[in-house]
This record gives structure tokens, C-alpha cells and sequence, in this order.
């Protein structure tokens, strides 16, 4: 019991990883994407 519990606390420590890690990622990434596209195209 004690093994499959430290298991899941893993898993969840590794999924709350990657979902902080994509949201930094979405932070950064979704103004510069907004800033490019609302600029007019040049060239």
C-alpha cells in the first residue's frame, strides 16, 4: 500500500511539474505570439 501511495505522490508531483512548466511556457510564448501577429506584414 505504502509503495503504490508513494508512486502516486510522484506522479503527481511530476504532473504538477509539467503543468507549471506549460504555463510559464504559455505566458511567455502568448504576448510575443499576439505582439507578431497583430504587427502588419513586412516583406
Amino acid at each position: 500500500m505504502g509503495i503504490i501511495w508513494e508512486k502516486a505522490d510522484y506522479l503527481i508531483r511530476l504532473l504538477f511539474i509539467i503543468v507549471l512548466g506549460i504555463a510559464c511556457i504559455l505566458i511567455v510564448i502568448a504576448p510575443l505570439y499576439e505582439a507578431r501577429n497583430n504587427q502588419p506584414e513586412s516583406g
